[in-house]
């Protein structure tokens, strides 16, 4: 019923980095509906009850001519153990609810754990996020991401993050990474060793 989503950070009533999330939900509308105007997020309206100085997700999902909207408060997940896994036919270039090739993965792991898809050796993105790796001077994601996300086109915008190839050969080259998405800010995400994507702390799916 609702081929597409958009799950964007809520506070004080307000959809935080909107002008990225309108413009993705644009893209979607002119290869899937091209005939329709977008819904407009500054026309959605939000219920008092969750107008208050606190981060909650606000998914939206929608279709040509109707959506749902789905608030709720957010608890980021810090996550135990990070797995590879290689996957050169996986595509989710656009916020498709059907997740059926990530969720195959996932399924795999286990609850506080987090996977890293390999594409053509190159590192890509998370489960349900972009990567970003600190030298400690830059903050680097790869140049090839599955779904380049709002909150990377935002950092990318503020010159934040730098965009450049990412392979396992060059994970020695950081010494941190972070899980980024719209609810998960270059501040506020957990910041995590690079230790973690090196042998032997990190498990090899197939």
């Amino acid at each position: 019923m609702y081929p597409f989503f958009e799950s964007m950070a809520l506070i004080d009533g307000s959809i935080q980095r909107i002008a990225f999330h309108q413009n993705r939900i644009n893209r979607t509308f002119a290869k899937y509906y091209p005939s329709t105007k977008p819904i407009e997020l500054r026309s959605i309206l939000i219920p008092d009850e969750f107008n208050f100085d606190q981060l909650q997700k606000l998914k939206l999902n929608y279709n040509s001519n109707n959506y749902e909207i789905n608030i709720s408060h957010y608890n980021p997940i810090q996550f135990d153990h990070f797995y590879f896994i290689n996957d050169d036919q996986i595509n989710y270039d656009f916020k498709y609810t059907d997740r059926n090739q990530l969720d195959y993965w996932r399924q795999k792991i286990e609850l506080h754990s987090q996977f890293i898809i390999i594409k053509n050796n190159l590192l890509t993105d998370s489960h349900f996020s972009n990567l970003v790796f600190t030298n400690g001077k830059h903050w680097i994601t790869p140049k090839t991401p599955l779904h380049a996300g709002t909150m990377r086109a935002h950092l990318i915008d503020k010159h934040k993050i730098i965009q450049s190839y990412v392979s396992i050969s060059t994970l020695h080259l950081f010494t941190h990474f972070k899980l980024i998405n719209a609810l998960n800010t270059l501040e506020s995400a957990y910041l995590y060793p690079i230790e973690l994507l090196i042998e032997p702390y990190v498990s090899y799916l197939k």
